[in-house]
């Protein structure tokens, strides 16, 4: 077994001008073990119509799946706890040898509160089409090609999702993107890292692997 749990997240800037903010928590997970849902039958699908429709359910179900409630009265300096035992992202009978984490927190409004809006405006922005249209080019000749579009599936969402929420000034809090593998990350099936820093430097989060099998 291969758990993968969120323990703590702090934020030093709520990015709210005046006041508490209401945040919500994106986090993705894709391994080469554990894909996108949805994205089975792309690979083998050559009409484009039908590409794309699969893409567009990839990311509704997703959305489903990824998205925290909605947390509210943030304010600056705060601490997420996830009890006394975090969160489970990820559940999987087995060790992913690839494991890729993407995680964002941000201000929230109208535009993104309701994951079925949310999900309408990514797949309505203007490069949705080309970015389905390019993802076979993007997996070229990729011995785990399911993994490499989930990869890329789930970077469409967030930085789509990030484009949305900067129409607001300083609506992002803070975001990790983060790549592991098992040779050099969590040989032994553990791995416990603390106040690791986001990309902005505005937030740090603990997060724990444990995984066991008889061979791992």
């Amino acid at each position: 077994m291969f758990y993968f749990r969120l323990n703590k997240i702090k934020i030093l800037k709520n990015r709210e001008f005046i006041g508490p903010a209401e945040v919500q928590i994106m986090s993705f997970i894709t391994t080469d073990k554990t894909p996108l849902p949805g994205l089975e039958g792309f690979l083998n699908e050559n009409d484009p119509a039908k590409k794309k429709l699969i893409i567009a359910d990839a990311v509704k179900a997703s959305l489903q799946s990824n998205i925290f409630p909605e947390i509210t009265r943030i304010k600056d300096n705060h601490v997420f706890f996830f009890g006394d035992t975090g969160i489970a992202l990820l559940v999987s009978d087995q060790i992913p040898d690839n494991f890729n984490w993407q995680l964002m927190v941000y201000d929230s409004d109208e535009r993104t509160r309701d994951n079925a809006t949310l999900a309408l405006n990514i797949i309505q922005d203007p490069e949705f089409d080309t970015f389905v249209n390019n993802l076979g080019t993007l997996v070229g000749a990729i011995s785990n090609p399911l993994f490499a579009v989930g990869v890329q599936v789930a970077k469409f969402i967030t930085t789509t999702t990030l484009k949305i929420v900067q129409k607001n000034k300083d609506d992002q809090i803070g975001a990790v993107l983060m790549s592991l593998n098992r040779t050099q990350h969590y040989l032994h099936g553990i791995r416990n890292s603390e106040n690791v820093p986001d990309l902005s430097g505005n937030m740090f989060v603990d997060y724990s692997i444990f995984a066991t099998n008889a061979n791992r």
